[in-house]
């Protein structure tokens, strides 16, 4: 998408229900929001899951969104404000921490640095693995298939024998099932 009226017309089809459009503005933008997000922390999973967020997030509502004048300055802000809302949580204060050394208490190592980020990515997999098994068999397939095989959607619905568009609906139902269990473990 080169430019503004491009952006304008892909988010029309998206507002109306072509989740193709949606993947055009997920891929067009990807890039920009990732490189901003990292010089907001260095927190990689994080970036990366705001990112998923914004869209999730723009997919469920698209009905009840006006037209902005700017799309990209539009996505821009809600994923600015949606990551500093992470940065701000408790969640990942802990992480803040690894993320600026400089704030580290002294009585933590550097060294601990390494320890603590590898345990709390086994306890992510760990939780990873048991969110994915909870979600319904073709859920859980689609998305296997497209984050650990690394298939694209177009194999996935070849390989499945379904509609391109029923592998982006259950991509997205499966992530906010498993935002929905994690948030509920939260509060």
């Amino acid at each position: 998408m080169a430019n503004q009226q491009q952006f304008h017309v892909t988010w029309q089809k998206m507002k109306d229900g072509h989740i193709d459009a949606l993947e055009q503005l997920y891929r067009a933008n990807f890039q920009k929001f990732y490189d901003y997000g990292m010089r907001m922390t260095q927190d990689a999973s994080m970036v990366e899951d705001v990112i998923q967020e914004v869209f999730l997030r723009l997919w469920e509502k698209r009905q009840r969104l006006a037209h902005p004048n700017h799309v990209v300055g539009y996505l821009m802000q809600v994923f600015r404000n949606l990551l500093i809302d992470h940065i701000r949580s408790g969640e990942r204060q802990s992480d803040l921490l690894l993320d600026y050394p400089h704030l580290r208490p002294p009585w933590i190592a550097p060294h601990e640095n390494t320890i603590i980020r590898e345990e709390r990515k086994r306890n992510r997999d760990k939780e990873l693995h048991r969110l994915l098994e909870d979600l319904p068999g073709r859920q859980r397939e689609i998305v296997y298939l497209l984050h650990y095989k690394e298939m694209s959607y177009d194999q996935v619905s070849k390989l499945l024998n379904i509609k391109k568009r029923t592998v982006y609906n259950l991509a997205f139902r499966a992530l906010r099932n498993m935002r929905q269990k994690i948030r509920f473990q939260i509060h």
